[in-house]
Parts: C-alpha cells; sequence; structure tokens
C-alpha cells in the first residue's frame, strides 16, 4: 500500500503490526486502540514526518553532508581537516582576502536554515547590535584564513583512472604492480614489504666461548600478604574473601617483623585497616553492647575508622600521653620479664 495515499480509509485497512511499524520507525508512539493508531498514522502522513535515521544512517548522512561542502563550482576544494594541517592564517591578517560578504548574504544563509528560531533570534541579535557579544562569550570563534593555490603540489590535474591491484601474477602472489596501482591516487604514500630473518647458524669453535656464565647479583625482599582493602578489591563476593583470609605461621611472622615499631612504621598502618587491634578492642566491644540495646545507634564513625577511611587526630591528648610515656612503658615491660626469667 502506498504511503502517499492520505485517505483515511486507507489506513484504517492496515493492520495492527503495520501501523506500530510505521509509527516505530519514525520515533511516535506505537501503543493504543487500533482507531488511535490509525489516526496517529494518518497525522503523520499529513505532516510528511521521515523516518528517523539510525546511528549508522546518520553518520553516513553527515560524512555526506560534509563532502558536499567541500565541492565548488570548479571543483573539490581540499579537507581542511585532512590536507590543510599547516599554513592558516589569523583572522587580523587574512580578513583582507575574503570574499566580500554583504549584511544580504548573512540574511539569505541564516533564512535557509531548518530551525527557524534559531534564525530568527541570531537575526534580531544582529538588527540590535548584539552579534559582538557571540565572540566574548566564546560561542563564535576567530575565522581563520588558507589560500588554495590552483597549481598544488602532488594534485593531478587530470583525474588518473584507478587501477585494480592484481595480488599475484599467474599462480604465484607477487607485489610488484601494488605501486603502480596505489601512487596514481596516494602520491605521497609509501610501501614496505615483510621479510622474515635469516638466522645463521654458526658451527661452535675454539673463538667462541659456548661455556661462558654470568654472575648475576639479585637482591632478598620479603613480600608481603595484601592488606584486607587491598585483598577485597579483588574478590567477587564476601565468600571469596573468606577463602583468602587464610595465613600461615610464615606469614604471620612476616607481618609481625615488617611492621615492628608501629605507630613509627607505615606498613603498620597499611596492614592494620580493616581489623579490629587491642587499640580498637575496647570501642568495638562498647559499641556492639550498646547495639544490643538499641540497633538504631550510628555506627558509621567506628566502621570508617576501622576501615581506614579516616585517622584520628594524633594530638588528642591520650595518644600525646601514649607517645610521651611509650619509652618508659617499655622498660617497665622489660623488668616485668626479666623478673619472672623470660629470654628478651
Amino acid at each position: 500500500m502506498s504511503e502517499n495515499d492520505t485517505t483515511i480509509d486507507t489506513f484504517k485497512r492496515w493492520t495492527v503490526p503495520v501501523l506500530q511499524q510505521y509509527l516505530r520507525i519514525r520515533g511516535l508512539r506505537t501503543s493504543g486502540k487500533k482507531e488511535e493508531l490509525v489516526a496517529l498514522v494518518y497525522s503523520a502522513d499529513l505532516m510528511k514526518i521521515k523516518p528517523v535515521l539510525t546511528p549508522a544512517e546518520e553518520r553516513k548522512l553527515k560524512a555526506d553532508q560534509y563532502c558536499d561542502k567541500l565541492k565548488a563550482p570548479k571543483g573539490i576544494v581540499p579537507d581542511p581537516l585532512i590536507d590543510l594541517t599547516s599554513g592558516w592564517v589569523t583572522e587580523s591578517k587574512g580578513v583582507s582576502m575574503w570574499p566580500p560578504t554583504m549584511y544580504y548574504d548573512i540574511a539569505t544563509f541564516l533564512q535557509k536554515k531548518e530551525d527557524k528560531s534559531l534564525s530568527d533570534r541570531l537575526m534580531k541579535d544582529y538588527k540590535e547590535g548584539k552579534a559582538y557579544s557571540y565572540f566574548t562569550s566564546g560561542w563564535l570563534k576567530e575565522v581563520h584564513y588558507h589560500h588554495i593555490d590552483s597549481n598544488r603540489q602532488g594534485q593531478p590535474i587530470n583525474p588518473i583512472k584507478r587501477q585494480l591491484f592484481q595480488p599475484t601474477q599467474g599462480t604465484q602472489p607477487s607485489l610488484g604492480k601494488l605501486s603502480d596501482a596505489l601512487l596514481p591516487a596516494c602520491q605521497n604514500a609509501a610501501v614496505f614489504q615483510y621479510l622474515h630473518h635469516n638466522y645463521t647458524n654458526y658451527e661452535p669453535s675454539e673463538d667462541f666461548n659456548v661455556l661462558s656464565t654470568e654472575i648475576v647479583t639479585t637482591t632478598e625482599g620479603t613480600i608481603l600478604p595484601l592488606s584486607l582493602p587491598e585483598i577485597a578489591e579483588n574478590c567477587h563476593d564476601h565468600n571469596e574473601l573468606l577463602e583468602k583470609l587464610k595465613y600461615t605461621d610464615a606469614d604471620r611472622e612476616k607481618i609481625l617483623q615488617e611492621t615492628n615499631g608501629q605507630s613509627e612504621n607505615a606498613e603498620w598502618f597499611n596492614q592494620r585497616k580493616g581489623r579490629i587491634t587491642c587499640s580498637r578492642m575496647h570501642s568495638v566491644f562498647t559499641k556492639s553492647e550498646t547495639l544490643k540495646k538499641n540497633k538504631a545507634v550510628n555506627t558509621e564513625s567506628l566502621v570508617t575508622e576501622i576501615l581506614g577511611y579516616k585517622e584520628k587526630n594524633s594530638n588528642i591528648p591520650a595518644l600525646k600521653y601514649g607517645r610521651i610515656m611509650n619509652l618508659l612503658a617499655r622498660r617497665k615491660y622489660k623488668c616485668i620479664l626479666l623478673q619472672r626469667n623470660t629470654k628478651i
């Protein structure tokens, strides 16, 4: 059935799937009773609503429109984005070489715009002297000029008929005709042919030290287990995380040795993230007891501290006192161990 037939009786004879397909490709609503669909199709046909382009069709249309802009009465001008990469003149120097542009030319250009509201607004602003505001706001950019010589280097005067490249000569593969087919269309083209390297097998002789050895010095380093946040980043769920939280005695010994010094050790801060350490145990215990009585208690502050999202202020009185008394506490602890005959 022809879509040019605009009688509503014609659309009434269409089936619902056909009506919906007609509306769908035009980006219109496809739900409703058949009478509503018929009315929509009839209205769309009267208003000449065109089908909505697919992304591929839209890209092709824009590419074709761009190529059409390069067509001039005397031929095709070079693509400014590809062919003219240098030689541009600024607006202050190139304005004298512009073609004469009158108010009538600007008005004619704007009147051909499909967006009538935009052209009306631009024309009104131009008449009221607001055109300079477009430049100061950055909406209008500087216009650069590039001279196009009629005798450009590498531009053939007459179009050369393209040759079809034959990858074989007879029954054997050959690249002999590739340059003949490529260079007429691309004068600056370069052709590279890949060749397999030929390896020469040398026979061992007394001049070659085939039994030479090289001494390489390596450094030994301790590879620590990842911290809990680092392990969690590589896990998909909590089951995988729990499976990886298995430490051997050797792993625990490594962590113990590398975190010696605690607050004076950067690795100590990294390893304690996500762990309920002794210094946090009291806070966790009291918070859990509070939760048993009232589940609405906010635990965000404690959780973020345990996970290492925020750090305590190191200048609070309790921490200052701990740092001052640290050396004294070590001496006292050492005396207690000596009294118990414990090896230190």
